[in-house]
């Protein structure tokens, strides 16, 4: 079975959807169906044109193209290093072509470390709509007036879709009839809106599908790292301890160059300072 996946991005994260995207095929290119790109039209440009063709050259994949009209999006509320594009995921059924049953769709601020060929054998019986990973946030505390029966809070950053019952139970138009008349309390932003939606409607995928930040190295290195929060590896300031396969997969791109390198230094000497600095620090409250 092919796996058919699917990234949304704005012209911010073409870089590390290309990253991203190579990480995926380097280890999965063989399971790998259709790459669908859900963008705007300021996103297609010169450098998007250049991942196309890499992409096409080195492993023989088109990506698909779905531009959306980014007006139907400014009413939304959006804060910090997200933007309107996470809002795409709510209509990912109405986007992708109708004989796209199944879809992973997958954050561009990630990197897949190795196969993926589990979520192929997964399935889905009539009440699960998606398969996600729980990041145990203690999220639920939030949801009390509003799901009080929910336990589990997934993220949305990794999600396998079963699209054919998007569409037959019109999910679309649930969410954003929950998106426009969101509680007070919801503060992920489209992160919440789905969990209240989907609150018994999906299963849990092991942690390794989505593993999130860390400043200490997980005992095992995650099929799928998620780079969460606004300090990305493609920036001075990151503390997270698995940046490094950021940088592995960003080297084996046409992105990676002369500023890339003083990056990735400037971000191992501000790492460095940091951790002297907490050294210190815990030095001098033993005494």
């Amino acid at each position: 079975m092919k796996l058919d996946i699917v990234y949304t991005i704005d012209k911010n994260y073409q870089i590390p959807f290309c990253v991203s995207l190579t990480s995926m095929l380097m280890n999965n290119v063989e399971v790998i169906g259709n790459v669908y790109l859900i963008h705007d039209k300021e996103s297609r440009n010169r450098k998007f044109l250049k991942i196309k063709e890499f992409i096409s050259e080195k492993f023989n994949k088109e990506i698909i193209e779905i531009i959306v009209d980014t007006s139907q999006y400014k009413k939304i509320k959006c804060e910090g290093h997200v933007t309107s594009v996470a809002y795409y995921r709510f209509s990912l059924a109405d986007f992708l072509p109708v004989e796209v049953d199944k879809i992973l769709y997958i954050d561009p601020d990630t990197i897949v470390t190795s196969k993926i060929g589990l979520l192929t054998s997964l399935q889905f019986d009539e009440s699960t709509l998606l398969y996600a990973v729980d990041h145990k946030l203690n999220s639920a505390v939030r949801f009390k007036n509003v799901r009080p029966f929910l336990k589990k809070y997934f993220n949305t950053g990794v999600l396998f879709l079963d699209l054919k019952k998007w569409r037959s139970e019109n999910v679309s138009k649930e969410l954003w009839d929950f998106a426009y008349n969101k509680p007070s309390e919801f503060q992920f932003w489209d992160q919440d809106i789905m969990n209240a939606v989907f609150w018994n409607r999906w299963k849990e995928l092991p942690y390794e599908f989505n593993g999130f930040m860390r400043k200490k190295k997980p005992n095992k290195l995650p099929i799928i790292i998620h780079y969460t929060s606004p300090q990305k590896p493609w920036k001075v300031r990151c503390y997270n301890s698995l940046k490094i396969y950021y940088w592995k997969y960003w080297l084996k791109t046409p992105f990676f160059g002369a500023s890339s390198i003083l990056i990735i230094a400037a971000n191992l000497i501000v790492s460095t300072i940091a951790n002297n600095t907490r050294s210190l620090r815990k030095r001098s409250f033993s005494r």
